[in-house]
């Protein structure tokens, strides 16, 4: 899973090969987006009178918690050959403010009529 922080959102990608769009869900629940899914395939290839069968099944469920202020309609969520990708935009106050640098008050200004020197 790769979580990319940008200014606008926050992109997560994450590789889900050889499952469809249909094998996953992604929910937001009490500021958790959660990712799950299942995963279950036979593969099964016959050679010189041996016969070799793999099988990769189980769920899978992974967790983010969510800035505060993440409006869940907003999310938007894709699936293009085996990789998710959820775009979730950070709220108003989450996006980076600059936040300019007062330059420092002079102390002791001089008087007028006052050369400065004492």
């Amino acid at each position: 899973m790769d979580l990319v922080e940008q200014d606008t959102e926050i992109l997560v990608r994450i590789d889900l090969p050889g499952l469809d769009r249909d094998d996953v869900s992604v929910d937001v629940r009490d500021g958790v987006l959660t990712v799950s899914g299942e995963r279950s395939s036979d593969e099964c290839s016959e050679r010189d009178g041996y016969v070799r069968v793999e099988r990769a099944v189980g769920r899978f469920q992974r967790q983010i918690q969510l800035p505060e202020g993440v409006d869940p309609q907003k999310i938007k969520a894709s699936f293009d050959r085996g990789v998710l990708e959820l775009r979730i935009p950070k709220p108003k106050a989450r996006q980076p403010h600059r936040i300019e640098i007062a330059a420092p008050a002079l102390e002791g200004k001089a008087e007028s009529g006052d050369s400065g020197t004492r």
